[in-house]
């Protein structure tokens, strides 16, 4: 699915970069769910409730302390002397 990242459009579709990453967050989560299972299932391969909350957990923590940590960050590096004329450059 990552040769769809390939073409310049995609790239500039925010919709389709919101669900290329979620499908690649979600892909993930099943592949350590099959690297961790076998071992936290002995009897045999099964799914909790719990999986699901302790990713929602988690993922929930992350997102909170990124958010914060951008709020009291600049976006932008300061003091660039570059910065100003690569934002108003023409490209072609």
């Amino acid at each position: 699915m990552s040769f769809v990242l390939l073409s310049r459009r995609s790239k500039r579709n925010a919709a389709l970069l919101a669900g290329m990453a979620m499908w690649l967050v979600a892909a993930r989560f099943l592949d350590l769910f099959f690297l961790i299972g076998p071992e936290a299932y002995p009897q045999g391969l099964g799914f909790h409730w719990l999986d699901l909350a302790a990713a929602i957990g988690l993922g929930g923590i992350w997102v909170a302390l990124f958010t914060s940590n951008l709020k009291s960050r600049p976006l932008l590096p300061l003091r660039d002397g570059g910065l100003e004329n690569a934002l108003h450059a023409e490209h072609h």
